[in-house]
């Protein structure tokens, strides 16, 4: 009897043009979303490429004139020099920058660190239209790399940017209302339900069929549209074949279902009420309101509100105290010349200068560290507040582990900045020495230079980071869709509400 009624309201749901026009509507948002996402995601890849391209071309550049300089020595026997620090153009014969460790890593070549994308990190922006995905580094001081120079449109940033990710939490639940408003009230006011109960088959069971045709017809849109964007956006980037896509993938799916049967199981709820269809469908719209929009904006609001992020004028201010003290030794005048005309400084003033430049960047780092800590410290008990209190909205819930399972969560991002961290500091590691000691760079060293790696993640990592919320979700889904079904036991089949 369940496969038979199954059959049946998948045949008349096919057959009705509202039906038709929604399922229409969701193909062309999720089409949608994919494109713009794998549009931002194709944005800053270019971007990235760009940068490696153009760091390459000056890394190349340098290279070959210190070839050419050691080609011209060794011709005719004259020892290699250490370079001092200069922007114009050596002389035939002349050493180049290209010898002098502190030129290169501080200022000739600097190495990209890349956040490479996952094979589904079109399907959710999350921090992806607030950062960067690479990092030049240098031995200047760390906290300058976080500065993103890319420019954004305002706007764009405050409304968000429409991915996958904004199609399932905003979009999907209004045409789960829409399938389900009316499930039992409009069964009841055409009085076919009195006559299906009149069948050998109880209430739950009916309305569990009518639930369960609703969701197949659904979800079936959502994994033929779901495969089709990772077909578009993981084998456009390369990465289809990757076990690890198929992995986050599978995961994508599951809180999809999840968040898909609670909206679902929200609608059987509602219809135990016994009310009419008008007043089950303003119910319904509250509810998407208030679990959608209202709550985790007050969240934001709470989180941003008990734990306020410091000015970014204080960084600013640290930065720029720093470097006044660093500074307060050296004449303002010569300062300025030798900024402006590097080309025309003694060699011995210009590597005293090149380490004053040096010792200053560590100046400002140890006096903005403890600025920069406040602001991640900050961070961090703003992302736990909303982690404690995303249970409130299966909204956020979803939100937060999309953003997880699609590699644009904080989580990661901040991984990574510590990988950068940790990079920046083995890059000064490397050239520093070398340069306090005057040593002289060959050509053959550029290929060991130090080279930033940030590997895929194991989707371990990210199933520990999105377990608590897949396990809340489906505790919320499960304690629904019971009391949901419980309480059509005392649902009236001919008498009016």
């Amino acid at each position: 009897m369940l496969k038979t009624i199954i059959t049946h309201e998948i045949r008349l749901l096919m057959k009705s043009p509202a039906t038709i026009f929604m399922l229409g509507l969701l193909i062309a948002a999720m089409i949608f979303g994919a494109w713009n996402g794998y549009r931002a995601v194709e944005r800053q890849s270019v971007s990235a490429t760009t940068a490696i391209a153009e760091e390459l071309t000056t890394k190349d550049k340098v290279r070959n004139e210190l070839i050419a300089y050691e080609t011209f020595t060794a011709e005719r026997g004259l020892p290699r020099l250490f370079a001092p620090v200069n922007h114009a153009k050596p002389r035939p014969g002349e050493a180049p920058q290209g010898t002098n460790a502190g030129a290169v890593g501080g200022e000739l070549i600097r190495e990209v660190a890349v956040l490479p994308p996952t094979g589904l990190s079109a399907f959710a922006t999350g921090q992806m239209d607030l950062q960067r995905n690479y990092t030049l580094v240098d031995m200047k001081n760390k906290f300058n790399m976080s500065d993103n120079f890319e420019i954004e449109n305002p706007f764009n940033l405050m409304v968000g940017t429409f991915d996958i990710a904004f199609v399932i939490l905003f979009i999907l639940p209004v045409f789960i209302i829409a399938l389900t408003y009316d499930m039992l009230s409009g069964e009841k006011e055409s009085g076919t339900l009195a006559l299906a109960m009149t069948q050998p088959i109880s209430l739950r069971t009916f309305m569990a069929a009518k639930l369960i045709s609703r969701a197949m017809i659904l979800m079936l849109v959502i994994v033929i549209m779901g495969l089709g964007a990772v077909w578009l956006t993981a084998g456009e980037l390369g990465m289809l074949s990757l076990g690890d896509t198929w992995l986050r993938f599978g995961l994508w799916l599951g809180v999809v279902s999840l968040y898909s049967l609670f909206w679902f199981s929200l609608g059987v709820l509602v219809s135990a009420f016994n009310k009419n269809s008008e007043t089950n469908a303003t119910i319904l719209a509250a509810s998407w309101l208030i679990l959608v929009v209202v709550v985790p904006a007050l969240v934001n609001l709470a989180a941003t509100t008990i734990y306020p992020a410091p000015s970014r004028m204080d960084l600013k201010v640290a930065q720029r105290e720093a470097s006044s003290d660093a500074e307060k030794s050296e004449s303002s005048t010569t300062k300025a010349y030798y900024t402006d005309h590097v080309e025309m400084v003694s060699n011995q003033e210009a590597e005293t200068y090149l380490t004053v430049f040096l010792a200053r960047q560590e100046a400002l780092e140890k006096a903005v560290e403890p600025v920069f800590d406040n602001f991640r410290k900050q961070q961090e008990r703003q992302e736990g507040l909303v982690s404690w209190f995303q249970y409130f909205s299966p909204a956020i819930v979803t939100q937060l582990t999309l953003n997880e399972i699609s590699g644009a969560s904080t989580d990661r991002y901040n991984a990574y900045m510590d990988k950068v961290y940790a990079f920046h500091a083995t890059w000064r590691k490397y050239f520093t020495p070398r340069y306090l000691r005057q040593e002289v760079l060959s050509s053959s060293e550029y290929d060991s230079f130090p080279k930033f790696s940030f590997p895929h993640e194991n989707t371990a990592l990210v199933w520990q980071r999105t377990a608590a919320s897949f396990a809340g979700l489906l505790l919320i889904v499960m304690a629904v869709t019971f009391y949901a079904f419980s309480r059509l036991r005392r649902f009236g089949v001919r008498e009016n509400p």
